[in-house]
């Protein structure tokens, strides 16, 4: 009688398989619970892929698939239309858009695959907190004009020689 042994170390294995598990739920946490909406679509510019966040955008997940990329940005415009034909023809996109509730940042990127584009990759960002940011900035830099007045105000009334002679007594 003969036996045949075989014997396979799986740490490796096991190993890879759990780093491969870690990144996916990397992967799905920074898709799922960012603000920005990622999305893709095919070469005939119909939505492949959106992300859930694209529900706080006001834009409905559920029926998105398969409908034309400017149902996904609600938007029909010339600007639109003519991005997402250039990114559909290999070009990057990126343009601001605006829908009765959002401003949108749109990025809009080829994929590639062996060197021929299968598709387009699109990012929406909701630029509201960036306008609260602009309106901060726009205050802060009222405020600083009016101190730059005020300053050379003070210094054109002021009598040079008078000051640095009470400065040396």
């Amino acid at each position: 009688d003969a036996v045949i042994l075989h014997a396979h170390d799986l740490t490796e294995h096991t190993h890879r398989e759990r780093k491969l598990r870690e990144s996916q739920t990397l992967y799905r946490v920074l898709v799922e619970e960012t603000d920005d909406v990622f999305f893709q679509m095919d070469l005939q510019g119909n939505i492949t892929y959106v992300s859930p966040s694209a529900s706080r955008l006001g834009i409905p997940v559920n029926g998105i698939l398969g409908a034309q990329c400017s149902s996904l940005l609600q938007d029909d415009s010339q600007t639109v239309n003519t991005a997402i034909e250039h990114a559909l023809a290999g070009s990057s996109e990126t343009f601001e858009l605006s829908t009765p509730s959002n401003r949108l940042l749109v990025s809009l990127r080829p994929i590639l695959s062996a060197d021929r584009q299968v598709g387009v990759r699109g990012v929406l960002s909701d630029l509201a907190h960036y306008s609260e940011f602009d309106q901060i900035l726009e205050k802060r830099a009222a405020r600083l004009a009016t101190l730059n007045l005020i300053g050379r105000e003070i210094t054109s009334n002021l009598d040079l020689e008078e000051v640095l002679q009470n400065a040396v007594n």
